[in-house]
């Protein structure tokens, strides 16, 4: 009886990382497809930033607030951070609990570029 207490403690230990994982690798591709989009449109507007942060957000699954864009220029850098929650089921099914992510992105803008900030 024993044995199979632990058979079924180390497969729930097993999907909870897996789940886990998976969600962070998610966010970090999110993040990742951010800033490329980031670095391949620097002079793009606050809203046009926001329309494809949204976008990539549906592509990875994602739904996320545009009001939880928030894009600041500090001099030559531009930021943007976005705050998301999602349900992460650690045991389908079973156990499923909200994670917030907070992913964010910079990058420095070239000297002569020139971005609207509207």
């Amino acid at each position: 009886m024993t044995k199979i207490i632990k058979i079924v403690v180390a497969l729930a230990v097993l999907t909870i990382t897996f789940q886990a994982g998976m969600a962070a690798l998610t966010n970090y591709q999110f993040e990742d497809a951010v800033h490329e989009a980031l670095l391949f449109a620097p002079a793009s507007s606050d809203a046009e930033i926001t329309e494809t942060v949204l976008e990539l957000a549906s592509n990875h699954g994602l739904t996320i607030d545009p009001g939880n864009v928030a894009i600041r220029q500090t001099g030559p850098d531009l930021h943007v951070n976005i705050t998301y929650e999602t349900d992460v089921p650690l045991i389908p099914g079973i156990f499923i609990q909200k994670w917030t992510f907070n992913p964010a992105s910079t990058i420095r803008l070239m000297p002569g570029v020139k971005r609207s900030p509207r």
